[in-house]
Formats: structure tokens, C-alpha cells, sequence
């Protein structure tokens, strides 16, 4: 029998090698996994948009044949999949993997296809004609059919390769399609040693099927470290064929505004460089930074990360939310209640509680906020916080940064004067963080020196033994705070001098 032609829905994936660079852990990783003849997994990769996650199921896709294995790739994203049934997707699956064996394959699938869609379209046709009356029952019949009819074919192809499905974009998976697709495709293989699944999201797949649940890997993508954007910018510059110059001054800046984050890295390059038909060079990087930013917010923020996030017309818009919190280094109900009754006053003033519980809510079913392993708190996203940390002080009116900063310091202030013990001891550091960088706008000269006289001032008043409750308890106080200012890393990059504080708090016991 010949194959029946299949209407071609999907596309062979392109790769594009300047978006994947520095990910040799993840393709370590694919081959050990593949190559595994005991503990067998599968592989879950999540991250913020635009992480790398698609480049890395699409190398999957094109190099899976160097361990004999045939690959299939779904996105997610793409709208042929947005509807309850799920042969799109076997659809995607039968042309991708009869494009890689013998003509024979999925032969049978290919031959009822046709005759399921047919049904699915005159269903749907008595539908619109009279809902009362349409009968799904003999359609569910062929699709029974035809779904059984694909897993038997698809275990004649393990039986003789390695099968690796990519399922990309899983957070935008049509849900009722995605639980059909486990419970009626992927738990039938799961005991499959040949039979290997990775999948990429900005969100953890909450998976129903145990078999599943046993074998999935969770793997969170990292951003790149300076080494992986120099890298990439200069395939970058070699692809698109722009001249580079101070290439490595050129990656240390864009990684300390963009933490790595490939994307961005992209969107940056190609800003820059309008669309890689100029040169890039220091001069145009110290030129353009600034609006490099601005778009930043535009291209990676709010078209990427953002998408589709809606708030409600009750809300103001969610890039101007985000950048009033970007200066908090923690988020908590009450930092969270603060900033925005304080500068989005019209829109935030004497609401209830509940209104800003839908606020985090939605924050955090994005990614944007991600919870504290303990406590209850949130840290800001940290591609987001570092662009939107960056725009407030080289775009945003001096004076206006001055003024958050110091408000904040003066609201830290105040909460460490209500506060105690280990609540105490955080806002102490807020308190000195957000005077830090106050203070190098505005007396850049004495920084350390009102650094120094805040701390002894807190620690004369606040770690006595009367206030602590007792000498061990005092000790504990006192170097709970000593070890909390020799970790905090982002005080240091403020070139604070954490010595001179630690020198204020035994000068203070003295």
C-alpha cells in the first residue's frame, strides 16, 4: 500500500545557532539521558522567556539522529494545536518521524486521518445547525480509532529506534488537549525504555498520570555567564555579518544589564547595530545604552515576559507596577502595600487586601514573582528586576530616583523601629542598602561614613541585652547581623565598604 500524502501542518524547526550558545550541561545532559539503559527520565526545562528553552529542543530536534534516535517537535505556541482534539498534534508527529524512516510508516493513521477529519467536520457543522441534536458518538468512535491505530504504529517504530518528543511552549498548551495527549498517547509509552520525552516552559507542567510523574527531571535553564555572551555576540556578528569591535567590553556590559539573559542579549545587539546593518563598538554601546534599555522594556518585557498578562482596566499597566517595585529586593505584602499606595496612590490608595492578592497572583502565575522557599515573600523575576533597576537610574529623572531611594531608606527606618530579632536585622540591611544608593547620588563622598554612624546608632539602641531579651540572645543578634552584611553581595557591588560596618558594630559593643 502507498502512504497517503499528509497535509503538511507543521514545519521543520529552525535552528538558529546564535540563540544557543554555552549550553554544553543541557546537551550532556540529552546524551546521558538517551544513552541511560537503567535510570531512565525525562527532562523538563523551565525559564523566563526568551531563556533559551526553544533553541535547546530545537538542537534536540536536529541532532537526536547522533544517538540513532528519531525526533518529533511540537510548539505549543503555534495555533493548530489551540482546540480540544489532539490529532494535530499526531499529525505533527506522523510527518516528522515518516520523514526520517522508511515510507511505510504510520501508513495506516495516514489512510483514516482523512476520514476523522471529515466526521469532526460534519460534527461540527450539526452543531452550529442544532446543538440539541448533534451525536458525537460515532465520531468518538472513529477517534478511538485513530488514536489506537497511532500507538500501535508508533510501537512498531520503537520496536526497531529511540523516539524523542519535544513538546515546547507548554505553558500555552491548550489544556484540555495536553491531558487527553498524557492520558491517551505518552501513559501508553511511558514503560517504553526507547520512548523519551523533553518538554520546555515558563511554567512547571503539573502532570496527573503517576508513571509520568515518576520519570520527569526538572531542570531550570541558566541564563548566560559573561564568557556565553561574548560568544554569542560574536556568532552574532559572524551570522549577520556586522563589523565588532571591544567585543569583550561590549559582553561585560551587556551581561551585567541583561544578567545573560540570551534574548535579551539578541534584542540588544540588534537595537544596536539597527538591525546588524552598522557597526557596534564601545562608542555606540556608551551612546545608545540608554535607550538600549527602553527597548528592552518594550521587546523583552512587555512583548515577551508580559504577553498576555491582564490585569483588568482596575489596574494601571503592569510595566509601571514592576518598575515602582524594581528598587525592593524583597517583596512582602507589606514592601508590596508601600510602593504602590505611595507613588500609584490613585489607583492602589485604601484598597482591600484582596485586591492586592489578585495582583500577586497574577505576578506570579507569570514567573514574575517567585516565592521564597521560606517565608512569605517574593523576589522580583531578576531579568526583569536588573532592566527595570537599570532604567530607574540612567533614564528615569535624577530627582525622582533620589526620591524612591530615600523614601524607601526612611520607610526601612521606621519598620526597624517596629520590628525585632530576625525581621529586625532585614530592614537594618534595607535600611543601609537603600541609604547606599541615596547617599551615592547625593554625598558619594561620606557614603561608608553615614553608612557606618546609622549602623552604630541601631545597634546602641536596638542590641542591648534589655531589648534582646537576654546576653545569648544578644550575641546571636549581633552575629546574625555580622553574617547577614558579609553575604550581601549587592551591597558590596555598591563598593560599600562592609569592614567599616562591621567595624561599626564592635566599636558600638566596645
Amino acid at each position: 500500500m502507498t502512504m497517503t500524502a499528509v497535509r503538511r501542518i507543521s514545519w521543520d524547526p529552525v535552528f538558529d545557532p546564535a540563540l544557543f550558545v554555552n549550553r554544553e550541561p543541557e546537551k550532556k545532559l540529552f546524551f546521558e539521558t538517551v544513552r541511560a539503559r537503567t535510570k531512565r527520565s525525562y527532562l523538563e526545562f523551565t525559564g523566563v522567556a526568551g531563556q533559551g528553552k526553544s533553541e535547546l529542543l530545537k538542537w534536540v530536534y536536529h541532532n537526536a539522529e547522533q544517538e540513532d534516535c528519531l525526533a518529533a517537535y511540537i510548539d505549543f505556541e503555534y495555533p493548530q494545536y489551540h482546540r480540544p482534539e489532539i490529532y494535530p498534534i499526531l499529525e505533527t508527529i506522523v510527518e516528522q518521524l515518516s520523514s526520517k524512516c522508511d515510507n511505510t510508516a504510520f501508513q495506516e493513521f495516514q489512510t483514516q486521518l482523512p476520514v476523522y477529519q471529515e466526521q469532526l467536520r460534519n460534527f461540527y457543522r450539526a452543531t452550529l445547525d442544532n446543538p440539541k441534536t448533534a451525536d458525537r458518538r460515532g465520531l468518538q468512535d472513529i477517534e478511538n480509532r485513530l488514536i489506537a491505530t497511532f500507538n500501535r504504529e508508533l510501537q512498531q517504530i520503537l520496536a526497531a529506534h529511540k523516539i524523542v518528543l519535544c513538546l515546547d511552549s507548554t505553558e500555552k498548551a491548550y489544556l484540555i488537549a495536553l491531558r487527553s495527549f498524557e492520558d491517551q498517547i505518552l501513559r501508553r509509552h511511558a514503560d517504553n525504555p526507547r520512548f523519551f520525552l523533553i518538554t520546555a516552559g515558563q511554567e512547571k507542567l503539573a502532570w496527573k498520570t503517576d508513571e509520568i510523574k515518576q520519570l520527569v527531571k526538572r531542570h531550570e535553564l541558566p541564563v548566560l555567564d559573561a564568557r556565553g555572551v561574548q560568544e554569542q555576540i560574536t556568532r552574532l556578528a559572524q551570522k549577520k555579518g556586522f563589523a565588532l569591535q571591544d567585543a569583550e567590553q561590549i559582553s561585560g556590559k551587556i551581561a551585567e544589564l541583561t544578567l545573560g539573559h540570551p534574548f535579551s542579549n539578541y534584542k540588544l545587539v540588534d537595537f544596536w547595530t539597527n538591525g546588524f546593518d552598522r557597526a557596534l563598538d564601545k562608542e555606540v554601546v556608551d551612546n545608545r545604552f540608554g535607550n538600549g534599555i527602553q527597548n528592552l522594556i518594550s521587546s523583552i518585557i512587555e512583548d515577551r515576559i508580559l504577553e498576555n498578562l491582564e490585569l483588568g482596566p482596575e489596574y494601571p499597566p503592569a510595566r509601571e507596577i514592576l518598575w515602582y517595585l524594581a528598587p525592593l529586593r524583597r517583596i512582602e505584602f507589606g514592601t508590596l502595600w508601600y510602593m504602590l499606595s505611595t507613588f500609584l496612590g490613585k489607583w492602589f490608595q485604601n484598597q482591600p487586601f484582596e485586591f492586592f492578592e489578585h495582583l500577586m497572583d497574577k505576578f506570579q502565575k507569570k514567573r514574575i514573582f517567585r516565592p521564597w522557599q521560606l517565608g512569605v515573600g517574593y523576589d522580583l523575576e531578576p531579568v526583569v528586576w536588573n532592566i527595570l533597576r537599570y532604567d530607574m537610574r540612567v533614564n528615569a529623572r535624577r530627582e525622582d530616583y533620589i526620591s524612591i531611594e530615600r523614601t524607601l531608606a526612611d520607610q526601612y527606618d521606621q519598620w526597624v523601629q517596629q520590628s525585632r530579632d530576625a525581621t529586625q536585622i532585614k530592614n537594618i540591611i534595607e535600611q543601609l542598602y537603600h541609604s547606599a544608593n541615596y547617599l551615592r547620588e547625593t554625598d558619594p563622598e561620606h557614603v561608608n561614613l553615614r553608612l557606618q554612624e546609622r549602623l552604630e546608632d541601631y545597634v546602641q539602641r536596638y542590641f542591648t541585652k534589655d531589648f534582646a531579651g537576654g546576653e545569648i540572645a544578644l550575641r546571636e543578634q549581633r552575629q546574625r547581623l555580622s553574617n547577614e552584611l558579609t553575604q550581601d553581595r549587592e551591597l558590596a557591588d555598591l563598593n560599600v565598604d562592609i569592614a567599616s560596618l562591621q567595624q561599626a558594630i564592635r566599636n558600638s559593643i566596645d
